[in-house]
């Protein structure tokens, strides 16, 4: 079965993870799936089992998340910010225990 992880997921993920809030691009986010993908296969070697992923960062996804969402995140000048309400653990319901420890692993690797 193929996992999906929906835009508002990678973006809480990514934001959490940007302490110093100076934002993030398309770019960055583009990255941490790749590196969310890596791990993934990676855990899917270690236990056998599958590592399909797939990911939704068009930009109509990504503008549906600053009108659904306006006080998570925001968008200025290209780059995705924390909104005034920012809350992971809005999204932690959306994902199984696992995928969320490497969903965070992979951020943590990003802001390194």
């Amino acid at each position: 079965m193929c996992k999906f992880i929906g835009s508002e997921v990678i973006l809480a993920n990514v934001l959490d993870a940007d302490v110093e809030d100076d934002g993030v691009t398309y770019r960055d986010l583009a990255a941490y799936c790749e590196r969310v993908k890596d791990r993934l296969a990676e855990e899917a070697e270690r236990n056998g089992s599958d590592a399909c992923v797939a990911f939704d960062l068009s930009d109509r996804a990504l503008a549906e998340d600053l009108s659904r969402y306006p006080e998570m995140f925001r968008c200025f000048a290209g780059k995705y910010y924390r909104g005034i309400d920012f809350q992971l653990s809005r999204f932690r319901g959306y994902t199984s225990a696992d995928l969320r420890r490497i969903l965070k692993e992979a951020a943590v690797g990003a802001s390194a």
